[in-house]
């Protein structure tokens, strides 16, 4: 009797451990991992202040000249820039693109032009008034 009262606990036993696996396994797959907290991905718009150095060779048809063949370019920019970033999912490498486009205030001369067989002289005068570019970027 003893027998069969232990192999009748056994048996429950094994049930019960049977039926707690069961209930884990009936849960389907595993979650998907939480979307990340932040992206790169998005475009934006923006704003810039700043100075710029600038300088601007010439040439000489008659050679080389006394006093340089350039116009320091120093100033003041301001303008605007957009562009979009695209993150590749589950990732860290983001691809983009930006433009700007600047107003400059900016005015050099020299006397550039001055000719060493009759002392010829000019005053060379280099104003650039905008800046822009198209930039790529991968990171």
């Amino acid at each position: 009797m003893k027998t069969l009262l232990l192999r009748g606990l056994g048996l429950v036993a094994l049930a019960v451990a049977g039926a707690a696996d069961a209930a884990d396994l009936s849960a389907g797959p595993p979650p998907l991992p939480a979307p990340p907290l932040w992206t790169w991905t998005g475009g934006y718009v923006g704003a810039h202040i700043g100075t710029l150095w600038g300088d601007t060779k010439f040439a000489d048809s008659l050679g080389p000249s006394l006093f340089g063949d350039s116009v320091a370019t120093p100033g003041f920019l301001g303008g605007f820039q957009t562009g979009y970033n695209w993150q590749a999912p589950q990732t860290r490498l983001v691809l983009g693109i930006e433009a700007d486009l600047s107003g400059l205030v900016s005015i050099g001369t020299n006397t550039c032009l001055a000719s060493s067989g009759f002392f010829v002289s000019a005053n060379c005068r280099s104003e650039p008034n905008a800046s822009a570019t198209v930039t790529p970027r991968i990171g």
